[in-house]
């Protein structure tokens, strides 16, 4: 599996990314801070959700924010096992089945899997997996359902891993055990995201 590549020059302090989005992350104090992305993020070491980098339907996160955006979700995903390169999956898929490869590309293509394309590799968000670790969580799925039409698998896996205000300021990713106000969560923004 290829080592995730982490560069210092990804964000410079102080500098927009894109001139539709803010150089900031939301905060998560709950979670480590091992790159030093909230301190580089806007060049006063403090970040907040107001401040967070929307992802708007439309306009893709390019370059260095998606760079940070990744790197954001990399350690948002991490206490629900991280993001899985394909390799993996398809590694953990050749234990049920004879074609894992088949078999995970029919789900990424159909958006029955989430899937992250960066750097030139496919990367598959852990906390959307069952108990079993091969099929998707219901509440997933009904997230999946809900935002699918209006977000792409960026915008999708960005919105489990920032604070939701409909969620108390929890990301998504931390109330996959509340499927109800999870799906809340996610009909409430699917009504925004349609304006």
């Amino acid at each position: 599996m290829p080592a995730y590549p982490l560069r210092d020059d990804h964000v410079r302090p102080g500098t927009a990314a894109s001139g539709r989005h803010e150089s900031a992350l939301p905060a998560r104090p709950d979670l480590p801070d091992p790159t030093g992305l909230r301190a580089r993020f806007d060049g006063h070491g403090s970040a907040d959700a107001a401040n967070a980098p929307a992802v708007t339907t439309g306009w893709p996160a390019i370059g260095p924010l998606k760079d940070a955006q990744f790197d954001w979700m990399r350690v948002a995903f991490s206490p629900r096992g991280g993001l899985l390169h394909s390799e993996e999956c398809q590694r953990r898929l050749r234990q049920q089945t004879d074609q894992p490869v088949s078999r995970l590309a029919r789900a990424i293509v159909s958006r029955a899997l989430l899937s992250l394309s960066w750097d030139g590799d496919t990367w598959i968000p852990a906390f959307q997996f069952a108990e079993d670790g091969l099929s998707v969580r219901p509440c997933c799925a009904q997230v999946f359902e809900e935002l699918g039409p209006l977000f792409d698998d960026w915008e999708l896996a960005w919105w489990f891993a920032v604070p939701n205000a409909w969620l108390g300021g929890a990301a998504p990713v931390d109330r996959l055990d509340d499927p109800a106000l999870l799906l809340h969560a996610a009909r409430a923004d699917r009504f925004i995201a349609r304006g």
